[in-house]
């Protein structure tokens, strides 16, 4: 009786043993790194994901691994058409960075919530930035892009936060305009640097201007001071030269009367050197004859 039982006991256990060994594979898992698991016992969920390293559960078909969320950073490219408050279209290349949650309830959400999650992240991106960009103007969206980053990546942050989502970055490079727009805006560039070459041609124009003009100021300055030099040398002359004459004997009306007539002579000297030209002397007390003796002596 002993014996049989005995018998018995290792037939159970060899049993057990490949049993278990069967069932090793279900009990025993593993998670890897920046992934979590998601469990359900018969068909119902569990409350918390599980994290990366080696983990116990009940045997399949009681417990089972349904999915294996990626806690990774992953990125959504889109390009979005906005309409402007200045009524311009352009486009906006966006970049969103979002990952799944890395606690245990964020991530059974961010598997069950969302069943699409990249094209219902891109829809949302999509609503939002033309939401946003529809209320600033053509140049602020140029200048602000830091503004509607930081817009969207709350609106979508506080959005999906409840989907078992974190949005890390929202990135918003250089808007391209339309080719009508874009036209347009290098035109009015243009015609400002137009402007500012005329304005510039014009200043020039006007440094030249009172350039000559101060020249010219001081051109007749300069000569204003010389023939002031020059009278006030003559002046000394004259005055002078009747002294001299004063010595000799002569009066003061003869002094003058000379110089005068010296004056005169060199005067119809010089005119006459020039050739093709009459001279008329009316100096008081001559009379035509002597007149026409005067010109004929120049000749």
């Amino acid at each position: 009786m002993l014996n049989r039982i005995t018998g018995n006991h290792k037939y159970m256990f060899w049993i057990l043993l490949i049993v278990l060994l069967l069932l090793m594979p279900s009990i025993l898992f593993v998670v890897r790194g920046k992934t979590a698991a998601i469990l359900e016992t018969f068909g119902r969920p569990h409350k918390t994901a599980v994290f990366p390293g080696l983990h116990v559960k009940l045997p399949w078909p009681i417990t089972s691994i349904v999915a294996r969320v990626n806690l990774q950073i992953q990125e959504i490219h889109a390009d979005v058409s906005v309409k402007t408050s200045d009524n311009a279209f352009m486009t906006l290349p966006v970049k969103v960075q979002y990952r799944a949650s890395d606690d245990g309830v964020g991530a059974v959400k961010a598997h069950y919530e969302l069943e699409a999650p990249e094209k219902q992240i891109t829809s949302y991106v999509l609503n939002n930035v033309r939401q946003t960009a529809s209320g600033m103007e053509m140049t602020d969206l140029y200048a602000n892009r830091d503004n509607v980053e930081q817009q969207v990546q709350e609106a979508l942050s506080e959005q999906f936060a409840r989907f078992g989502y974190i949005i890390e970055n929202v990135l918003v490079d250089e808007p391209q305009p339309s080719p009508e727009v874009r036209d347009a805006f290098n035109q009015v560039i243009a015609s400002k640097r137009l402007m500012e070459a005329a304005r510039n041609e014009a200043e020039a124009q006007r440094i030249k201007l009172v350039g000559a003009a101060q020249a010219e100021a001081e051109s007749k300055k300069l000569q204003g001071e010389g023939m002031a030099q020059m009278r006030e040398a003559i002046a000394r002359g004259l005055e002078e030269a009747m002294r001299t004459m004063q010595n000799a004997g002569l009066s003061t009306e003869q002094s003058i009367q000379l110089l005068s007539d010296t004056n005169r002579l060199d005067t119809i000297t010089s005119a006459a050197a020039h050739g093709n030209t009459i001279i008329l002397d009316a100096g008081q007390n001559r009379d035509l004859a002597g007149v026409a003796a005067m010109l004929e002596s120049v000749k």
